[in-house]
Order: structure tokens, then C-alpha cells, then sequence
């Protein structure tokens, strides 16, 4: 299993110097120099867009170790991360305790661990087909594995809105979420309704019609669609 591959994370080897206190030159990790970058002294990301907006980018705005598989078949283990949901890249802590970013261009699996939540591994994953607004390179959380996958998209944007009390324009990031399935190399929106499940599930159909009538399943509820994609799955 992918979170069982062992790699030494201190294997991860940063090259090159900086001379400049406050902005550090780009330095090669790798192999990744194009897809890799530190940021300044005061562990920020080079990219100043982010300064002054209200909210954060990350999906979860603490850094939580996390397993990383590259598209190159490399592995990095335990290395904290922030994944960033707007610009598509994570930032992680190197074991020389430096700071970087990686596109999610290099990337094919994270699997992180989510502490504030019992140390839940959370799995996302590139490379699925673009549709809607959503390109291949984007992570998508993979809420349930097997022929037919449950897939959430969790992204951010930038919005513009005025504070109804001082009148101030602001910008600040908004999250939007989505399900889609995907089968047979195809991405498909998801409708929380029995019909459209039960079309995805055809091979099986009355298997699932008894699984569904017989527990009444809340279909808009995310957690019970995950074990309803899991019991098909195990079928």
C-alpha cells in the first residue's frame, strides 16, 4: 500500500545557497527544481498575492505530516504540509527544516494525516479528467476506492465584497465543494438520488436497490454516500 512504502524522507536534498535575507533564491530539490521553490526567511511563500486577503488558501491551516508520492514514483514520508487549495500546490517543511512549495503537476497521491481528527488519513489524488472548472492536475479526496470511486474537489477562490458596516472592499477565500464519481475513466458529477446511484451501480443494481430500501440511506448526507460507494465496491 502506497502509505506503507518507505522512502527516507531525509533523502530529500536541498541544493544551493541564499544571499539575500528576506527573499531566498529558488533552489533545486532533486530533480524538481521546476516544480519546487523555498520561500523567504520568515517561511512565507515567495507569491505576495496571498498578503492582505482575508482567510487562507489551504484547505487546513496547519501544517499535518503527510506521505507523498511523485509522478516520478518517488516517495517522501512524514513530511508536514500545507495543502493549497487555490493555487494547486502544497508547501512542506524539508527535514533541514526549510520551507518549500510543490506544484500539483509532480504530484500523483497524498495521504494525510489529520490530527485534529484522531489522525484520520484524508487520501487526494491527481491525474483524473478534467471536467467543469476542474483540471487533471487538481486534488481531488478520494472518499471511497474500488471500481466506482466517490471523489470530492475542494477548492478555493477569490472573491470580492464589500463589509456592509464600513463600507471596505475586500478579498477573501471562498470554498467550494463537489462530488463526482468516477468509472471506467469517466468523470461524472454526482446526483445524490437512488436512480442515479443505482445507474452507476447497474452491474449490481439489485444488490444496492435491497441495501438502499432496506436502510432508508439519507443520500445527501457525505459520509453515507462514502459507505454506500464502499458496500458496492465490496460486492
Amino acid at each position: 500500500m502506497f502509505c506503507r512504502i518507505i522512502l527516507i524522507y531525509s533523502s530529500l536534498m536541498l541544493i544551493g545557497s541564499s544571499s539575500n535575507a528576506q527573499t531566498q533564491s529558488v533552489r533545486n530539490v532533486g530533480k524538481f527544481d521546476q516544480q519546487v521553490t523555498l520561500t523567504d526567511a520568515n517561511g512565507l511563500p515567495i507569491n505576495r498575492e496571498y498578503k492582505g486577503l482575508e482567510g487562507f488558501p489551504f484547505l487546513i491551516n496547519e501544517f499535518k505530516y503527510a506521505n507523498i508520492e511523485l509522478k516520478n514514483g518517488r516517495v517522501l514520508l512524514l513530511v508536514p504540509i500545507k495543502l493549497d487549495i487555490y493555487a494547486n500546490n502544497i508547501n512542506f517543511v524539508s527535514a533541514e527544516k526549510e520551507t518549500g512549495i510543490i506544484d500539483g503537476t509532480a504530484i500523483k497521491r497524498i495521504m494525510l494525516i489529520d490530527s485534529s481528527t484522531n489522525n484520520v488519513e484524508l487520501l487526494f489524488q491527481t491525474g483524473f479528467p478534467a471536467i467543469d472548472y476542474h483540471k487533471e492536475s487538481e486534488f481531488y479526496q478520494v472518499l471511497a476506492e474500488g471500481k466506482l470511486l466517490l471523489l470530492k474537489s475542494a477548492t478555493k477562490k477569490l472573491e470580492t465584497r464589500k463589509n456592509d458596516f464600513s463600507g471596505e472592499i475586500v478579498k477573501e477565500f471562498v470554498l467550494y465543494e463537489d462530488l463526482y464519481a468516477f468509472q471506467n475513466g469517466e468523470m461524472k458529477r454526482l446526483k445524490k438520488d437512488k436512480e442515479f446511484l443505482l445507474t452507476l451501480m447497474q452491474d449490481k443494481r439489485t444488490e444496492m436497490e435491497v441495501y438502499l430500501n432496506k436502510n432508508k440511506k439519507n443520500l445527501k448526507n457525505q459520509q453515507i454516500l462514502a459507505e454506500t460507494f464502499r458496500y458496492y465496491n465490496r460486492l
